[in-house]
């Protein structure tokens, strides 16, 4: 095979770059696949999934764990979706009081901190985004601030521990979408 016969079996077994999605561009839950994308843009993981509802979601990841992208208020096939939730769970030895969930949900904007039957923390961020939509810089913003609240759960949940001497978190506890 020729030099010109190998280019043209690379670029076919290459996968084709997608195209960026621009700021000023307007998201909506309708379209899983472009939030994804917008997602890996941000240089994290953006795995389009279907959870068990037959609703898209997306596995991610925020403060250094995995998270999902849950669509909510979709039809019955999974389209047409109109919010998303930003959400991760920690699953630790070292349950948080009621006290420090709400001192966290006080002093955080956006997102909500609460506990699971475990008593393993889980913050979440509910996001409309309904047609026209909004911009893609905006949900990047919220995408940021998310993370960031992540990260401050986390070293929370790592200070709690440590004043109790017990081991680091140990696993990243399974979310369901409800």
């Amino acid at each position: 095979m020729g030099k010109a016969g190998l280019i043209a079996l690379a670029l076919l077994a290459a996968p084709a770059a997608a195209a960026e999605v621009p700021d000023t561009a307007l998201l909506t839950a309708a379209q899983p696949a472009k939030i994804a994308e917008v997602v890996r843009q941000l240089g994290r993981p953006g795995l389009l999934e279907t959870d068990e509802a037959g609703d898209p979601s997306i596995a991610t990841g925020f403060g250094g764990y995995a998270g999902r992208i849950w669509f909510f208020d979709c039809m019955d096939d999974g389209s047409d979706c109109l919010g998303v939730r930003l959400q991760v769970g920690i699953g630790t030895e070292h349950k948080l009081t009621l006290q420090q969930v709400n001192a966290f949900n006080q002093e955080k904007r956006f997102a909500t901190l609460s506990l699971d039957e475990e008593g393993d923390p889980i913050l979440a961020y509910d996001l409309s985004m309904m047609k026209p939509g909004i911009s893609v810089a905006a949900f990047t913003d919220s995408f940021r601030l998310f993370d960031q609240q992540a990260t401050a759960l986390v070293e929370m949940v790592r200070a709690a521990e440590a004043a109790e001497k017990k081991p680091p978190i140990v696993e990243v506890v399974p979310v369901s979408r409800k």
